[in-house]
């Protein structure tokens, strides 16, 4: 096996201990901490497969494999493997479509699964679809509880407790659509494992994730107040709270919390998700050791380029073109440097869908009134951390008296 490849725990949930290795020396650390975070203390190494990822379940009934949920998932921020939010239903290629259910149906028939649930994790690959998990289970995530019924109107844990009651699911079978068996090419001699079909959605669900750099939580708020009826859910952590340590995450259990939006317009759904999780605000105690160490670059060995740059490195000599003071009370947004004002900066977003022209508005209203700010410092920040990192070196600034 070559490099990069995926260490993980063999039974744990949410990507905890699950990351990329690039090389050797990131091989043993991964490793270790794959291992703590096993209950039976045991991982895997897998080869690390390339492609987009889709999250996909379905019910086993009577000889039939229906599918109850197909997502495409947004995974970001290598070496880890975080869930920055999913889409249902994914929009692809019927030729696609039908070959990762062929693929995930002949996996759990090979498991086995003849009555139940199944839900998969699986790649489109240069090689075709290739599974990277298949469990005896309804996807979590709040895909099966909350983004698939939205999208279909279907209840599909109750359609889940039916089947295992050894009752006939009338619901699914009368809106289900039979699915061609179109196995890939890497398995086109295998017999047709089920019936295949599945319950097609009739709208969109958006669920995105908002995320904090590192730090103490000193209070939480919303920029503006949203009333969007297409915002279904607004789903906080519940070890997000003041006074508590939070991180960029390394798993999907360490996110700050998590918005659904709905609609029967795909880009609306997805637009209202991302608006919403832009308004969440988390300040951060100023003055903090964690905070400081994030805004200073410092990485761990094994961590390359971990955690990422909200708007990416300034480089040497971007920095030396910012300099002076941002005087006090003075608009942020009337401040921006040229630099970035470019095209390489100018519609890129952060990851919590900031642009570095919509970071500074918010700055101007979260802290209209702000100490005299050391430019380079301000703007550097901002580019590693966003509206976050701007409101931190602000308040950090006035409780040190202008250092």
């Amino acid at each position: 096996m070559s490099f990069p490849l995926v260490v993980k725990p063999v039974d744990n949930m949410g990507a905890r201990g699950c990351r990329m290795v690039r090389s050797e020396a990131e091989f043993l650390p991964a490793v270790e901490v794959a291992v703590k975070c096993s209950r039976t203390g045991n991982a895997i190494v897998e080869e690390y497969m390339e492609g987009p990822e889709y999250s996909i379940d379905a019910l086993v009934y009577n000889g039939t494999f229906t599918v109850t949920g197909f997502a495409i998932r947004h995974i970001k921020y290598p070496p880890y493997f975080i869930e920055v939010g999913h889409t249902m239903p994914a929009v692809l290629d019927k030729k696609i479509h039908d070959e990762l259910i062929s693929v995930f149906a002949l996996g759990a028939k090979a498991l086995g699964l003849t009555c139940g649930a199944a839900k998969a994790d699986i790649k489109y690959t240069g090689k075709g679809p290739m599974i990277g998990e298949i469990a005896g289970r309804l996807s979590g995530g709040y895909m099966s509880g909350w983004t698939y019924p939205y999208a279909s109107d279907l209840n599909l844990t109750k359609q889940g407790i039916l089947i295992a009651a050894g009752q006939e699911s009338k619901q699914l079978i009368s809106r289900r659509k039979p699915v061609d068996y179109t196995p890939s090419e890497l398995c086109k001699n295998a017999a047709k494992p089920y019936e295949l079909f599945e319950v097609p959605c009739l709208r969109t669900s958006a669920e995105r994730a908002w995320m904090s750099i590192p730090g103490t939580v000193k209070y939480i708020e919303n920029i503006k107040d949203y009333s969007d009826r297409a915002v279904f859910d607004v789903l906080p952590r519940a070890t997000v709270q003041l006074g508590s340590e939070v991180d960029f995450p390394r798993n999907n259990v360490e996110k700050c919390g998590n918005i659904i939006a709905v609609s029967h317009s795909r880009e609306a759904a997805i637009e209202v998700a991302q608006d919403a999780v832009s308004d969440i605000f988390i300040t951060l105690e100023p003055a903090n050791d964690r905070t400081e160490q994030f805004l200073k670059g410092i990485a761990l060995e094994d961590e390359k380029d971990f955690p990422p740059s909200a708007f990416g490195k300034l480089t040497d000599t971007e920095l030396t073109s910012i300099s002076g003071t941002i005087p006090q009370n003075q608009k942020i947004q009337d401040s921006i440097p040229e630099v970035l004002k470019n095209a390489e900066y100018i519609n890129k977003t952060d990851w919590n869908y900031n642009t570095i022209q919509t970071t500074a508005q918010k700055f101007d209203i979260l802290r209209p009134k702000h100490p005299e700010l050391d430019a380079k410092r301000f703007w550097n920040a901002l580019t590693r951390g966003g509206i976050q990192a701007a409101v931190y070196v602000s308040d950090t600034t006035e409780k040190l008296g202008g250092k």
